[in-house]
């Protein structure tokens, strides 16, 4: 049963309070949360949800880590069929990251309004501490999980959605070096990145 269609900015839009929103459904994301509003829609909805209302996709996490290029580009496993044509891939997942830490993780909790405000300023996220490390980690590449609902969702690997983000300006950022990560909205919204001393 649909109620009705409505073509509007799902950042700003407010539901008419007379019909509740018992689910919603916001698949705009990309990989790394790079270039795309879906934090600030999520911040909008959460509010307007009935009481256990559920947002869709339940929780997304972005980490970052390092990577050795030379195992990373070797990392997808074309599958053909006895004709040659390409018939699907497979992620072959490198276990030699080197993790740095949580940048941002969306859920209804650290969404919420209440818990980012409703400014439309730049949210500071987290500051990263770059260790010293083997020079084969020339990589900075940040990972995205969803969970959707419940046991269901995707890692790392496991679709577009989830493949490795490279940062190319932070790949041979040297030890000791911290990186500041944060998130704007507006006309281009999604995840900013700088060098802080």
């Amino acid at each position: 049963y649909i109620h009705a269609v409505v073509q509007a900015d799902a950042v700003t839009y407010q539901h008419p309070d007379t019909y509740p929103l018992h689910m919603v459904v916001s698949e705009t994301m990309q990989a790394g949360l790079a270039r795309e509003p879906q934090l600030a829609i999520t911040r909008n909805f959460l509010p307007q949800l009935a009481e256990n209302g559920l947002f869709i996709p339940e929780n997304i996490e972005v980490t970052a880590c390092l990577s050795r290029s030379t195992a990373e580009d070797i990392g997808l496993l074309m599958h053909r069929d006895a004709l040659g044509y390409p018939v699907g891939r497979t992620a072959q997942v490198q276990e030699n990251h080197l993790p740095l830490g949580r940048v941002l993780t969306l859920n209804a909790r650290s969404a919420h309004p209440d818990a980012l405000g409703r400014s439309w300023e730049p949210i500071s996220l987290v500051t990263l501490d770059i260790p010293h490390r083997d020079e084969q980690f020339d990589q900075f590449l940040l990972m995205t999980a969803v969970t959707v609902f419940g046991a269901y969702g995707f890692g790392p690997y496991e679709c577009e959605l989830s493949f490795p983000l490279r940062l190319h300006d932070l790949d041979y950022v040297a030890g000791g070096s911290k990186v500041q990560f944060s998130y704007t909205f507006g006309r281009k919204p999604g995840l900013q990145h700088q060098m802080v001393r």
